[in-house]
């Protein structure tokens, strides 16, 4: 995930090129081709030279649309995306093997930009009027529980590291001007 300064966001919108020059010099030369991001596993090696390896732990903070689902109505039967699949299993690995959890970013109000007929109540932590999605033995009452679900469902059946933790660690939100 990247953001941009606030001050870069008039000149970034007004050309692609622009844009591409930015990404060029803030994020294309600082990617890893070899599975974990190098600075990941550069900065627990430090944290543990420091002597602060178990108190503090390196992780890859990763937005939830890393996961896919052949059946949208059962959101616990999913996996990884298959394009970036054997990344996601090489960064499991490295949390699990050094103790630090997965954090997820989610975005609830995403599905009503991206649906028109999405159910606004459900997008919200205090969904009262939105119908319920059952998925098996497992309830959702608003988008934030169907979307961090899949994780915690995904560590525990498939990824062989059953005792990592999970925890969505953003959760955006809109303003009153967005809904």
């Amino acid at each position: 995930m990247i953001g941009i300064p606030n001050d870069l966001l008039a000149p970034i919108a007004s050309s692609v090129s622009v844009a591409s020059s930015w990404v060029e010099q803030n994020v294309s030369k600082y990617i890893s081709t070899n599975g974990v991001d190098v600075s990941t596993k550069n900065i627990q090696a430090a944290l543990i030279k420091a002597g602060l390896g178990r108190q503090v732990k390196a992780t890859v903070p990763l937005n939830a649309d890393v996961y896919e689902s052949a059946d949208s109505g059962r959101p616990s039967t999913g996996d990884f995306r298959g394009d970036i699949h054997d990344l996601m299993i090489s960064i499991v690995k490295f949390l699990s093997d050094n103790g630090a959890p997965l954090t997820i970013n989610i975005y609830p109000f995403l599905s009503l930009y991206a649906d028109s007929n999405f159910p606004v109540d459900f997008a919200f932590f205090n969904a009262s009027g939105a119908a319920p999605v059952v998925d098996g033995s497992i309830t959702y009452t608003n988008v934030s529980m169907q979307t961090s679900t899949p994780s915690y469902q995904l560590l525990k059946r498939t990824v062989s590291h059953p005792s990592l933790s999970s925890s969505v660690k953003l959760a955006g939100r809109p303003t009153a001007t967005e809904c």
